[in-house]
């Protein structure tokens, strides 16, 4: 019920703009989920001097998580942009 809510609300606002990023990863999750789990966390533990960005403080794993979320998201989103999925 919420996301038919908050559909609703951003038609009615005519704010599409701003949640497209979001639709894009909507329309790629397999890539979304490959580009975040086995390619960011495989080469953070490939490469020696990215081994401690794994294992920090709480706040070095917010700003991880925040960097490499916005990084998973400009990927997916240029894949999708190209017509290129990730399907089983």
């Amino acid at each position: 019920m919420l996301l038919v809510a908050f559909a609703t609300v951003i038609d009615l606002l005519n704010k599409r703009r701003f949640i497209r990023p979001l639709i894009d990863l909507g329309h790629n999750p397999l890539l979304c989920y490959l580009l975040f789990t086995v390619l960011l966390n495989s080469f953070f533990e490939l490469i020696p001097p990215l081994r401690p960005v794994l294992t920090g403080s709480p706040q070095e794993a917010i700003i991880r998580s925040v960097l490499s979320t916005v990084l998973v998201v400009f990927l997916v989103r240029f894949a999708t942009r190209r017509r290129i999925f990730w399907q089983t």
